[in-house]
């Protein structure tokens, strides 16, 4: 069993949920924002428990979605060993 893609696959999938659930609250503060009307949409009052909730779950998608992009990108040159092993020694001279 291939341990390495199964948990890339687990942590994708939980970076998933996270989107979607750091999504469900940002949108929820919005809209309890909308509603009482405390302090506007693009207000940076953080003494107002909204703005702090909404700047909060506003960087947890954030930080989600560079998560999902930099596990979506394999690189595409690896770094070049040398011939006993070691990176970057160009052949193994020292």
């Amino acid at each position: 069993m291939n341990w390495s893609g199964s948990s890339k696959r687990i942590m994708r999938q939980i970076a998933k949920m996270t989107v979607l659930l750091g999504t469900f609250l940002f949108v929820k503060v919005v809209v309890e924002d909308f509603r009482s009307g405390k302090a506007g949409f693009w207000s940076l009052d953080l003494s107002e428990r909204v703005m702090r909730e909404k700047t909060g779950s506003g960087l947890v998608v954030v930080s989600m979605l560079l998560h999902l992009e930099a596990c979506t990108c394999e690189p595409k040159h690896p770094l070049p060993t040398g011939g006993d092993g070691d990176v970057g020694t160009g052949g193994g001279g020292r």
